[in-house]
């Protein structure tokens, strides 16, 4: 699992890079930039940046990367550190065009387009102090309820659970929750909601088995965001 203090670490190392003011922290490991007590259940970091700009300043970052002791993997986008810790950059764009790969002319970037949708939504990107640029939680939370790849979307849609069980009784989270699911389509919340159902039923099966001690946060969230959207 991915420490605080090596995502400290992460974040200083990075922070020292060209492209520092545009990285965004997504995925488990933002759950250390929340209010929360979960741990992120990662063993890397997730950062996302416009390809756009990903592209203008990619050999300069790369070079970076390099001077500052990463070594990326073969053919991914993942580079790792020898004190231990790794990251993973995937590039954003303008939602709309599905999930796609973005190439560059050595290098290629996973898009996702639930996620684009996320951080174009008002307020789902804030910065920390010393901490760069991060999903709000009620970004992530939605980030993740609306992820599904196999086993991996099982476990994100129970930490989402899992955050909104301990974090829904903060008002300024719920209103800017109930803000970015009021702008789902009827058909993306009701596909949303199966989906969470269907993790929640899942929580003790093998691959929700990391989350069973946190069973009455994840019911807990389940029936809050329900809740959410209470006239569909």
């Amino acid at each position: 699992m991915l420490e605080r203090q090596q995502l400290d670490r992460l974040w200083q190392l990075l922070s020292q890079t060209c492209l520092a003011d545009h990285l965004v922290l997504v995925g488990s490991a933002a759950v250390y930039r929340t209010p929360s007590s979960l741990p992120p259940l990662t063993t890397d970091a997730d950062y996302a940046i416009d390809q756009s700009i990903l592209r203008q300043h990619l050999d300069e970052f790369l070079a970076q990367l390099q001077s500052l002791g990463f070594e990326r993997v073969a053919d991914t986008s993942t580079f790792v550190h020898p004190d231990g810790f790794s990251f993973d950059l995937l590039g954003l764009d303008a939602p709309g065009l599905g999930d796609r790969v973005a190439d560059f002319s050595n290098f290629s970037a996973m898009v996702f387009e639930d996620l684009c949708q996320v951080v174009a939504e008002p307020g789902a990107i804030r910065v920390g102090p010393d901490q760069g640029r991060v999903l709000s939680p009620p970004a992530l939370v939605l980030s993740k309820l609306r992820t599904w790849r196999r086993e991996k979307g099982i476990k994100d849609k129970l930490q989402a659970l899992a955050l909104v069980g301990e974090l829904g009784q903060s008002a300024e989270f719920q209103a800017q929750l109930v803000l970015m699911v009021g702008r789902l389509s009827g058909e993306d919340w009701q596909d949303l909601l199966a989906d969470a159902q269907a993790a929640f039923i899942g929580l003790g099966r093998e691959e929700g088995r990391e989350y069973a001690h946190y069973g009455p946060l994840v019911e807990r969230g389940f029936q809050m965001l329900i809740a959410l959207r209470p006239a569909l």
